[in-house]
């Protein structure tokens, strides 16, 4: 029986890690932050997600409890933080050197898919150790045991993959010395403590939730009898300490990193002693789960090009409490690609209101109060629209006169279709006159005689042409006992 208390990796003894530490941007004071976006702080290697809309200006170690949740450690950092359920993971391999600057005889690996793992210990750039382990299919601890002890001694653990693409993980690694408790005896317990709730309700149906999960060791040890108190000491020294418990090497179930929950020694026998103990694990808890909204931004983010290393792209949701998307920004300057998306609903509300301006459903698309200047008609066309209206009453003069005009610019070469609405008011007999409408001093249709007819229709269109200025003119010749009311102009631009 042997427990190995870790040495707590600090800054100053982790020399060399071939893994980025680049979750996530860095935090910045001067950076507004959507609800569920994640940062790092790399000094104190931690992640944090954002827990406010428009989160600006509160450091997240400082105020994470009101605008940050913490999720965990870094990638680089996770395999240190003293936690079950969190590792570090990347392709190829994963290699770090630790100079712990203490005595230290035993690295172990913990809760790695690893193909081998290698450790290497050099003491003043001198090789004095190397050794190399293949871990089974069903193995997930692999164990150095009697490393040359050197307080100048400096270790490198490499952990690789099947081949270059795939990826590697180590749950937890541990560097320190073992402490000898004993000669395992036969019969050691082992057991597993799940958090996960169940409940069935007054018609008996089940509802599980699941939770994490711990292993748990009963264990007796024979000792001499005269190391009862230094066993003793130890142990005790280790109470509210997670340490490495190694019942036998051969069996992953004896072996657990977590805390000793109580033990006794049984001074019955004259020169030999029974240490008895209960190993209760560190809880196997998942890490916190992305939010849908990282995940989104992360997704997009691989689409993008980014101009300099630090810059951060934004390709946010922020969802409001009502469900609602409240917002979706797309930044970069450099967009050199493209991206698709599948939404089974698309709805657009305006601002602070129920108001549906916009939806994208089964049926089609659905529009409210819109106004639109141009749209596109179809491969290289456009189309822009306008509108001139005038209300006021002119009376007829005998001679033509402009009733209404409007100016239309193309801005290439196209056409122009114009459509407008005259309506004229007599008194006494009607008599004869002329409406026209003209564009760019052409007649496109014109409508004369003795009427009553109290509204008149016209419309027309002129091509060819070139990019430039145009009117659109509605000209009028009648008597005086005849009067232009209300008249309107619709034009249409369309492109070549």
């Amino acid at each position: 029986m042997m427990v190995v208390p870790p040495v707590i990796v600090t800054d100053a003894m982790l020399t060399a890690s071939n893994v980025p530490e680049t979750d996530h941007p860095e935090w910045s004071s001067s950076t507004t932050y959507p609800l569920g976006y994640r940062v790092i702080k790399a000094a104190v290697h931690r992640v944090y997600e954002s827990v406010a809309v428009e989160n600006a200006g509160h450091d997240p170690e400082e105020e994470a409890s009101s605008w940050w949740i913490e999720v965990g450690a870094t990638n680089r950092w996770a395999m240190f933080d003293e936690g079950v359920g969190s590792a570090t993971r990347q392709t190829d391999s994963i290699a770090v050197t630790i100079a712990p600057g203490q005595y230290v005889d035993t690295v172990a690996i913990l809760d790695t898919d690893a193909v081998t793992v290698r450790v290497q210990v050099s003491v003043g750039g001198s090789g004095v150790y190397d050794e190399t382990l293949t871990r089974e299919a069903d193995q997930a601890n692999l164990i150095f045991r009697d490393l040359p002890i050197d307080s100048a001694a400096s270790i490198s653990v490499t952990a690789s993959a099947s081949g270059s693409s795939a990826y590697v993980e180590i749950g937890t690694l541990i560097v320190g010395a073992i402490v000898d408790l004993g000669i395992t005896e036969t019969g050691p317990s082992v057991a597993i403590t799940d958090f996960s709730r169940r409940n069935t309700d007054d018609f008996g149906t089940t509802t599980v939730v699941e939770r994490g999960w711990a292993k748990r060791m009963g264990i007796r040890s024979l000792i001499d009898a005269a190391d009862a108190d230094i066993v003793q000491r130890r142990l005790a020294a280790l109470r509210a300490r997670a340490c490495l418990w190694i019942g036998e090497e051969e069996y992953d179930s004896l072996t657990i990193y977590g805390f000793f929950k109580d033990f006794s020694i049984d001074l019955s026998l004259v020169a030999k002693s029974y240490c008895t103990l209960t190993i209760e694990g560190l809880t196997n808890v998942p890490p916190l789960p992305q939010s849908p909204i990282q995940e989104a931004i992360d997704g997009l983010e691989d689409l993008l090009i980014k101009p300099a290393p630090d810059y951060i792209a934004k390709a946010v949701l922020l969802i409001k409490p009502n469900g609602r998307v409240g917002a979706i920004m797309l930044t970069n300057s450099q967009i050199q690609t493209g991206f698709d998306a599948e939404l089974d609903a698309l709805r657009l509300f305006k601002p602070g209101t129920d108001d549906l301006l916009f939806e994208v459903g089964d049926d089609g698309i659905a529009m409210n109060d819109v106004q639109v200047n141009r749209i596109k008609a179809g491969t290289g066309n456009s189309a822009q629209f306008g509108s001139a209206t005038a209300s006021g009453s002119l009376a007829g003069t005998g001679a033509a006169q402009v009733v209404l005009s409007k100016s239309v610019t193309l801005l290439a070469p196209g056409s122009i279709q114009a459509v407008a609405a005259v309506a004229t008011a007599y008194s006494g007999t009607p008599a004869a006159a002329d409406l026209a409408l003209y564009i760019d001093g052409t007649e496109v249709f014109s409508a004369g005689g003795a009427a009553a007819a109290p509204a008149v229709p016209l419309s027309g269109s002129k091509s060819g042409l070139a990019a430039g200025t145009y009117s659109v003119e509605i000209m009028f010749n009648g008597p005086s006992t005849m009067t232009v009311n209300g008249r309107n102009i619709a034009t249409t631009i369309i492109y070549d």
